[in-house]
């Protein structure tokens, strides 16, 4: 399939978490469109259980959406971070727990036709609890919640979860959520 082609790119909005574009863009059949791109910084999202199989979920308020959402452990990429770094560093300031055996599991595009960020699958299996965790002002996260996989498929078949990249993961990390 043919690819489009940039001519010019102009940034108009550059923060340490996103960047906004606005492209002139060559399409395969020669014709001239503007489109506008959305770099995020690229996320790791961890899918932890302990030695029992259940899976570590924490509620998370959302200030977009002004709601408080059921949400996993994870975050930002700092720099040359592999993601099992990034996941182990996140699981730890995030829940307290760390440890374990960490595997990346996929990579996937959240939004491709508007925003160019990955959000990487890591699975931490047995997991133990390893500090107390102080949150920043800016992260109003709930204390963990063990919670056994059957729980889990009962949420997500009721619609509790409400974001499509934690429903993604979460089955992708977990296959026999679909059983």
């Amino acid at each position: 399939m043919a690819s489009w082609e940039r001519i010019d790119r102009e940034l108009l909005v550059d923060t340490p978490f996103l960047k906004v574009y606005s492209d002139k863009i060559r399409l395969p059949d020669g014709s001239l469109i503007d489109y506008s791109v959305i770099k995020k910084r690229d996320i790791v999202v961890v899918v932890a259980t302990n030695p029992a199989g259940e899976v570590l979920v924490q509620d998370e308020y959302r200030y977009a959406v002004d709601k408080t959402l059921k949400s996993l452990p994870g975050g930002q990429v700092d720099g040359t971070e592999r993601p099992e770094e990034t996941a182990a560093r996140e699981l730890l300031e995030e829940t307290g727990f760390g440890g374990g055996e960490l595997e990346t599991i996929d990579t996937f595009y959240e939004y491709p036709t508007k925003d160019a960020h990955t959000i990487t699958v890591v699975r931490a299996k047995n997991v133990t609890w390893q500090k107390k965790v102080v949150h920043e002002a800016t992260e109003a996260i709930s204390e963990p919640q063990w919670v056994p996989i059957d729980e889990l498929r009962r949420q997500l078949q009721a619609g509790e979860w409400k974001t499509t990249s934690a429903v993604a993961v979460l089955v992708r990390a977990l296959p026999e959520l679909l059983g």
